[in-house]
């Protein structure tokens, strides 16, 4: 590409060099074509009319907008009507409605906005998130969530009508966050309203409400139980479930998965002797189904449960040696069979099985199983 350009600037002053010096340019004059004065630019000096335009009679010339106009809205930044040029109406916010206020329990607050001119309302909860409202029944509808006694105080969110690309004024929406203070006590109840025992465990539904699994004795025979509250502490008759109502058992653990089906280990008299069981409740309100059923003389401590749906029972089981008994894990995953395993705590310099094991607890690691416990 260099080169050709070199070459081009070469060739150039001899083109030319060879060409013919122009000729004189004709002027109006000699073709009496000249106006003799500015007074006289509507007649030619043969005495016709000259085009106004500048133009010959059979050439047509399109112009644009002069210099000095605008269109409607250019320069003033509104929106036109484009079919009467006339400046569009500004989405406006007219009402809206806050409930609860103040809120009192972690949970969601409901904004209801009325709005005119507008497609759409964008509201700025005042907690950090931006939240398109949705269109129902002529109005706008959304909600702020609020999870933590850590924002309380006094709040706004921000309401911004929309129409298109044309924004409306945005308007203040005060509310009220007064949930208890992060790591305070609250006392739920002291008093054995169904029967002597004990809570084991807990667990949180996807909905927020505690679990309790625990043991009691309504009629002098010791019951598992599960018992649902509200966030507040409250519970009624109705959310008392016991897990066997015809089996006398001991609570051990209890975990609630991200889809609300809970998982219930206890201890039950069978086959002549004390077992451990697992039982699956797919969702609150549903019949428990069985899982497994522990052998003799194996005892089950915890449960773990892993984000793929597997559930571990942790415990001990004999061991067969002078020790007597191992720390053990039964693993079960959806759609594949059962595991378990037997660990046998190590020491370097002794033989195996020299020491006891004794699981207190256990839990997954990412994807291993972890054990604690005694040897």
């Amino acid at each position: 590409m260099v080169s050709l350009l070199r070459l081009s600037s070469l060739i150039t002053p001899m083109i030319l060099a060879g060409c013919p010096v122009w000729e004189t340019l004709a002027s109006c004059a000699d073709f009496d074509a000249c106006s003799t004065s500015t007074a006289d630019a509507s007649t030619s000096s043969s005495g016709g009319p000259v085009p106004t335009t500048g133009a010959s009679a059979d050439m047509q010339t399109i112009t644009g907008d002069d210099e000095g106009t605008t269109s409607p809205g250019a320069e003033t930044g509104v929106e036109t009507d484009t079919t009467t040029g006339e400046p569009a109406q500004l989405p406006v916010v007219l009402d809206f409605d806050v409930q609860p206020n103040p809120i009192t329990a972690s949970g969601l607050v409901g904004v209801v906005v009325t709005a005119d001119h507008a497609e759409g309302v964008r509201m700025e909860t005042g907690i950090g998130e931006v939240v398109e409202l949705t269109p129902k029944a002529g109005k706008f509808v959304g909600e702020i969530t609020v999870a933590t006694g850590l924002l309380n105080g006094s709040r706004s969110a921000f309401l911004t009508p929309y129409e298109n690309t044309l924004d409306g004024l945005t308007v203040p929406v005060p509310y009220e966050i007064a949930l208890p203070t992060p790591g305070t006590e609250k006392k739920w109840e002291t008093n054995d309203l169904i029967g002597p025992g004990q809570v084991v465990a807990m667990a949180t539904l996807p909905t927020g409400e505690p679990v309790e699994f625990g043991n009691h004795s309504p009629e002098g025979e010791q019951h598992c139980y599960l018992r649902k509250r509200g966030k507040d502490g409250l519970w009624a008759l109705a959310d008392v479930v016991d897990v066997l109502p015809d089996t006398p058992c001991t609570a051990v653990d209890l975990k609630i998965d991200d889809q609300g089906a809970l998982f219930v280990l206890f201890h039950q008299v069978s086959n002549g002797g004390i077992r451990w069981r697992l039982m699956k409740i797919a969702a609150w309100g549903e019949s428990p189904q069985h899982v497994e059923l522990g052998a003799k003389d194996e005892t089950a401590v915890a449960l773990a449960h892993h984000e793929s749906g597997a559930v571990a029972v942790c415990g001990t089981g004999p061991s067969g040696q002078v020790d007597k008994l191992d720390a053990m894990a039964w693993i079960f995953r959806p759609g594949l069979a059962n595991e378990s395993w037997a660990v046998d705590y190590p020491e370097e310099g002794k033989p195996p099985h020299s020491f006891t094991e004794q699981t207190r607890d256990c839990v997954f690691v990412g994807d291993t199983l972890t054990l604690v416990g005694e040897a």
